[in-house]
Formats: structure tokens, sequence, C-alpha cells
């Protein structure tokens, strides 16, 4: 499936992987954290669900601007947004399925629900995050290629990077 993005929607979405990536770097510190060191220190504690909760808030808004641009219906809950997404055709439904795990993450993180298990955060920092690094090449993908389509010149690697 085609999506054409206007201009504001591009630097929407590149704001967003910019974002997610420097967040996934910085998550990239704590891929051998402990359920004892997670436990024991506030600040690691915070930091990591800080980088979790905004990679997962940045996904699902990305979802709902490309979901958009295609004219899907906005779904009902941010597990459904996700689960869509193989209408874009950026993703396969198993993969959307597998992104549609980030939801509950982000929820209970959000809400700070004290019984979350650190199972879910050592599966996002160890694996889930590879999922959402694969989700943000492909829409850097897209809109490599909207901008040729349209024959805008393509970003410099000089240019500045988009700011959110």
């Amino acid at each position: 499936m085609e999506i054409r993005l206007g201009p504001e929607d591009e630097t929407y979405l590149r704001e967003r992987i910019h974002f997610c990536r420097t967040e996934l770097a910085d998550l990239q510190e704590y891929r051998s954290l402990t359920w004892q060191v997670y436990q024991a220190d506030r600040r690691t504690r915070r930091d990591v669900e800080r980088i979790i909760e905004n990679v997962c808030n940045a996904v699902i808004d990305m979802s709902k601007n490309l979901l958009a641009a295609v004219a899907a219906p906005p779904g009902a809950t941010y597990r459904e947004v996700l689960l869509m997404l193989p209408l874009t055709g950026l993703v396969s439904t198993a993969e959307a399925e597998g992104l549609a795990g980030l939801a509950p993450l982000r929820n209970a993180l959000s809400h700070r629900y004290l019984d979350y298990k650190w199972d879910a955060i050592q599966k996002f920092i160890r694996q889930d995050s590879d999922s959402v690094s694969l989700f943000l090449d492909r829409v850097e993908a897209l809109l490599a290629a909207n901008r040729r389509a349209s024959g805008s010149p393509a970003s410099s690697s000089g240019d500045p990077p988009p700011t959110l």
C-alpha cells in the first residue's frame, strides 16, 4: 500500500524516529540490568521505566499518524492501534502483534502500576527494543520513498537532528 505523507507528517515522523533512536541508544546501557539492581537503585529504575514509556508513546503516536495517512479508522485502544499497523503495509500481522505488547507495558508504566512484572521490562530491554528498531527502519524507508516520489531532496547528514 502506498502511503502519501505531507511535509508536516514527514517532519512529525522524523522527529519521533530520532527521539526513539536516541532513547533506544540510552537504553543499551541497561541491557545487562539485573533484578537486584533494578529493585535497589531508584534512579536506574526510574530511568529505565521512563525510557521505555517514552519509546512506547512515540511508537503509538507514529502508528496513529500512519494509520490516519491510509484513512484507517482510529483504534479504540493503544493495543488496537498497534494491531491495525498491517493496514499500512509496513509490518506483518505477526509483527503488529509483537508491537501490540507495548500497549500494556506503556499503560503499566504510565499509570505506575506497582505490581508490574520485571519480566516485561527485561523483555523490552533485551528483545522488544529490536522490534521497535525494525519498525523505525521501515518508517524511515517510507519517508525516503515519499521524498523520492515527491521529488524533494533528501536531508543531508549535515542537517541538525530534529527536535521533539
